[in-house]
């Protein structure tokens, strides 16, 4: 037999389909090969021993290739002997096409692969092998004939420091042919109502692409365009009239989507256009966020790349299930900045999340300014004290690297502006300030605040509270027999009221220990009751943590009462009183909670173990507290505390993944929920997150696929120049020395692994548009920590030309993906001589708009003229001719507009192209 080890393979890859749930196979496709190792395939794993019981032999069969939802690894690892072996009986005699073992780092330093027909006698089926460590061996069985048993047969085992522990596998695979490649699902995420693939081809957006709206959809529109123009560099007009084109995208008014509901929208992307439809704005801006997700990942990219923006063709029907999809910044604990704010706004309204619940004020800070203006006769309270003190304290332990809280404060015009972002997102910012606990900020700012009656009776040395910057709870409260308690929450809560857009407030409510301890629960819910009244005659609705619940009489429709932990007893009573239920159970959606022990910040008393992204998709907040109906849950809100959280990129860190699992649950309806589809369509997520420059998880619960886009590059003739050609997004990896290749990591160290679609090394070639190519080097734009998120990676390469001119490279994966496509200006850039015009007429009743184009070259040129009313593109244009199209208008007038002509001239191998943009004047023919 023929034996053949690579160490390396054709990484596996992965093409976007058009649609997450259809998967067509394709005419005279391949058979489909199989790992008959695999224990659901029926293989029977068996081992020499193991070095301990929980990494028995059955976990190099099981399929999972890193941790197991209870955070330990699978694996088998063996007895301590160099003769350790691991065998897997297969369900039936099967003809192999070669074995793939994906090691651990205690790999085999030299092994064999042997086979048998009954687990007896063996017959060796390679030489003496090396294992690689941290990597993947695929041994190829040729002529082998059929098998009933596999073996790894070791030799002599690896080092670890200077001991000798046992072999360790993830897994062990026997193929029956090639394996199959990757495939990235649609990677739409929340899942929308209906998904319905189309024939053709999809919508491509190009640098005449306009977006024409509806006049009440301009800041929807507005929205979009920012987007698309960063990443494309296109200029893509805003218009709200005209005949849309096959590159429009049209955002359109109509009252029949949704039957009602402001939120949901249609859209279609096809050849003919892309089209949101939608009976309100804020349906709209969901339409387009969906459609962002249809191009290409680098479209999220903040500066312009290159790549082919097109999308699946489709059409999609969608609304959300709740109305409340939210997370909570806890900025009272260690502050964000405005900047930072706007950034997670951004991030959570691309899902489709609508609420951001701001912290604003607990033991350890103030975050919001209050000014004296507007206080009540007799009221001597200073309130620009809350944030002169208080602004300036925050927690003192807890942060990463033992970093205390960040202080500071938002300005009324600071918030009134992350209020004024969030509306133009359709997030509704909802203002918290805690009462009647969580208060020592308060009281140790306020004087007046500290009366006999409260947490902190005021001393001749000692004013006010004295600052404490620890994670205690339950200590601080506030004087519910003084009405100067009240004076002060009716003036800080009017101020805040009077600076919020949105119809709530949120007032706390939770762990008020010490106070009921003190004056009994009925004080308590009569503190509460009273604040309820003060929101309520500010003309706002109240939200409040689920300890509101007892205050039955006080609540009324519009409230919310927000669960988090103990008795959900209380619940159905406040909901049948008018109030819904915020779902936010702490161990499934505490965003603070750390992934597993080895996430550096983070707490665990709500969830310990693995706390990761399934853990938070699974469960329905419809159906979690016995006795609410689903139209009794307003819907789910993850909220993040920050004991131990510092800035915006660990806020991020901390959030996402399993934030987008509380917009898909809080989205999407519960019968399309399904938690193996849903990591799989995080894993397409990920690369887009990675463009956008926002920090996540890259969790090994999802398999990261990789997408990149080209640059533009400058260069000199015959000057040997590195020059950056292309960015790749691929999350999960890390770059080898010398950056040839990058990998998943797997190495199960301080940041712990993660999972890629390329279970590899992936390389690259650079294909210079003249004929020469050269290997691609990489360049981690961030490398994977124990607080971040990897695979942005910059591709480059070094190459001198010969002539001047535009050329157009491309980078292609050492597995055949064509990664992006580049330009390169050699030498100064030329330019193309010709003319052009444009003018409307009229023929009969119909308007036209007529482009005539003129070459000023010696030699043929091709022109592209480009409209709102189509494209026509003439090839060869002779020297000193014109070219000439008349465009109908389908209409009797036409408003003014532009049309944008390229000229294209190509010589040795060389392009160069121009354009001009000429203008016509409105015309009716009627």
């Amino acid at each position: 037999m023929t034996i053949s080890l690579h160490r390396t393979m054709a990484i596996l890859g992965g093409a976007l389909l058009a649609g997450s749930l259809i998967a067509v196979p394709a005419a005279n496709a391949e058979p489909v090969s199989t790992n008959v190792a695999l224990s659901t395939n029926g293989g029977v794993a068996t081992a020499s021993g193991a070095e301990l019981a929980k990494w028995a032999a059955p976990m190099a069969n099981d399929g999972v290739r890193g941790l197991l939802p209870n955070g330990e690894q699978s694996r088998w690892s063996s007895n301590y002997s160099d003769s350790a072996w691991l065998q897997v009986q297969l369900a039936a005699p099967t003809t192999l096409d070669h074995v793939t073992l994906r090691w651990e780092a205690a790999c085999a330093a030299q092994y064999k692969i042997q086979v048998s027909d009954d687990g007896t006698a063996w017959t060796d089926a390679s030489g003496v092998l090396n294992g690689t460590c941290d990597g993947i061996d695929r041994v190829t069985l040729t002529a082998a004939g059929e098998v009933s048993y596999v073996r790894m047969q070791g030799i002599k085992r690896t080092p670890i420091g200077s001991s000798f522990y046992g072999m360790s596998l993830w897994e062990l695979e026997a193929w029956t042919g090639a394996e199959p490649k990757a495939v990235a699902p649609l990677g739409l995420v929340p899942i929308p109502a209906t998904v319905t693939p189309q024939d053709g081809a999809g919508f491509s957006l190009s640098a005449a692409s306009r977006i024409i709206t509806a006049p009440a959809f301009g800041e929807s529109a507005a929205r979009l365009a920012e987007v698309l123009r960063a990443s494309t560099g296109y200029e893509l007009p805003v218009v709200e009239t005209g005949e849309p084109a096959a590159s429009d995208i049209v955002l359109a008014s109509d009252a029949a989507v949704g039957g009602g509901n402001a939120e949901a929208y249609e859209l279609s992307a096809t050849a003919s256009g892309a089209r949101i439809a939608a009976a309100d704005a804020h349906g709209a801006f969901n339409g387009a966020q969906t459609l962002r997700q249809l191009f290409p990942a680098a479209v999220e990219s903040p500066t312009v790349v290159q790549a082919a923006w097109t999308t699946p063709a489709l059409e999609i029907e969608d609304s959300p299930r709740f109305g409340y999809r939210g997370v909570m910044l806890d900025v009272a604990r260690s502050f964000q900045t405005v900047d930072e704010v706007k950034e997670i706004i951004d991030a959570i309204a691309s899902f489709k999340m609508n609420v951001l619940h701001l912290h604003l004020a607990d033991d350890q800070g103030w975050r919001i300014e209050i000014t004296n203006e507007g206080r009540a006769a007799g009221d001597t309270i200073d309130y620009s004290l809350l944030t002169t003190v208080s602004g300036a304290r925050a927690m003192t332990q807890g942060g990463y690297g033992g970093e205390a809280g960040r202080t500071g404060f938002y300005t009324q015009a600071d918030y009134q502006e992350l209020v004024a972002y969030a509306d133009e997102r359709f997030v509704q910012i909802v203002p918290e300030i805690d009462l009647p606990g969580h208060t020592n900020a308060a009281l140790g700012a306020i004087p007046q605040l500290n009366t006999p009656g409260s947490s902190h009776p005021a001393t001749a040395t000692q004013p006010t509270a004295p600052h404490n910057g620890s994670g205690a709870v339950g200590y601080s409260y506030l004087d519910p027999d003084s009405e100067v308690t009240f004076t002060f929450i009716q003036h800080v809560l009017g101020q805040l009221s009077g600076l919020t857009t949105g119809d709530l407030i949120h007032v706390g409510g939770d762990e008020s220990h010490d106070m009921v301890a003190r004056y009994g629960q009925a004080k308590f819910n009569a503190f509460v009751a009273r604040v309820l009244g003060i929101v309520h005659g500010l003309g706002k609705s109240a939200n409040g943590w689920n300890e509101i619940a007892r205050t039955t009489s006080a609540l009324q429709a519009g409230d919310k009462v927000q669960y988090w932990a103990g008795s959900t007893a209380e619940l159905p009573a406040a909901a049948a009183a008018g109030a819904k239920i915020v779902a936010s159970r702490g161990s499934s959606s505490y965003l603070d909670m750390k992934y597993n022990a080895k996430t550096p910040i983070g707490l665990t008393w709500a969830c310990s173990g693995i706390c990761d992204l399934t853990q938070y998709y699974s469960w329905n907040p419809g159906t979690f507290v016995s006795g609410l109906t689903e139209a009794q849950v307003a819907g789910p809100e993850a909220p993040m505390w920050s004991e131990t959280i510092r800035g915006g990129e660990q806020a991020e860190f901390m959030m996402f993944p399993r934030a987008i699992a509380h917009a898909e649950m809080g989205w999407s309806p519960q019968a399309k929920r399904d938690v193996t589809d849903f990591t799989q369509r995080v894993g397409v997520v990920g690369a887009r997150l990675t463009a956008a420059g926002v920090n996540y998880y890259d969790t090994s619960q999802a398999t990261w696929f990789a997408q990149g886009a080209g640059l533009h590059a400058e260069a000199d003739v015959a000057a040997p120049t590195t020059l950056q050609v292309a960015r790749f997004f691929a999350p999960g990896t890390k770059v080898a020395a010398g950056g040839a290749t990058i990998a998943a990591d797997l190495v199960n160290d301080a940041d712990g692994i993660s999972k890629s679609e390329f279970d590899g090394a992936f390389g690259a070639t650079i294909e210079w548009g003249d004929g020469a190519t050269s290997p691609a080097t990489f360049t981690a734009e961030q490398v994977r920590g124990v607080l971040n998120s990897s695979g942005a990676y910059v591709i480059s390469g070094s190459h001198a030309y010969d002539a001047g001119g535009s050329r157009s490279g491309r980078v292609v994966g050492s597995d055949g993906r064509v990664v992006a496509e580049f330009t390169v200006q050699v030498g100064a850039e030329e330019t193309v001589a010709f003319e052009a015009t444009a003018e409307t007429r009229c023929l009969g009743s119909k308007a036209y708009v007529v482009v005539r184009a003129t070459n000023g070259e010696t030699a043929p040129i091709d022109l592209t003229m480009q409209t709102a009313f189509g494209e026509k593109s003439f090839s060869a244009v002779a020297a000193g001719k014109n070219a000439t199209n008349s465009f109908a208008v389908r209409s009797a007038s036409v408003p003014a507009g532009d049309v944008t002509v390229t000229a294209t001239r190509t010589a040795d191998g060389a392009t160069v192209s121009a354009a001009k943009t000429i203008g016509y004047d409105a015309r009716s023919c009627g």
